[in-house]
């Protein structure tokens, strides 16, 4: 969900049928958090490669987002997509 200036239409027959739950939260607070992320990643700090868990091609973003939602995409910390096939993409 993110953040919008105008009123956003929530489907609530649609959460309350379905037993969901909505929550909110913010990821970072702008450009403090993100400036230190930067700085983490630049440093060495946090290794990239650790916490990516997949590269797939752009192409095939509905199908990640689908497995994502289903929670069939084993382990997935933080999935790649590619504008183009790339090195070391897998399949869809």
């Amino acid at each position: 969900m993110r953040v919008v200036k105008d009123p956003t239409a929530i489907p609530t027959l649609t959460l309350v049928q379905g037993e969901r739950e909505l929550v909110g939260s913010l990821s970072h607070l702008a450009g403090e958090d993100f400036a230190e992320a930067v700085d983490l990643l630049h440093d060495g700090v946090i290794q990239v490669e650790t916490i990516i868990s997949g590269r797939y091609p752009l192409a095939c973003a509905p199908a990640v987002f689908e497995r994502l939602s289903q929670g069939t995409l084993d382990d997935a910390v933080k999935v790649l997509l590619q504008p183009s096939s790339g090195t070391g993409s897998t399949a869809c």
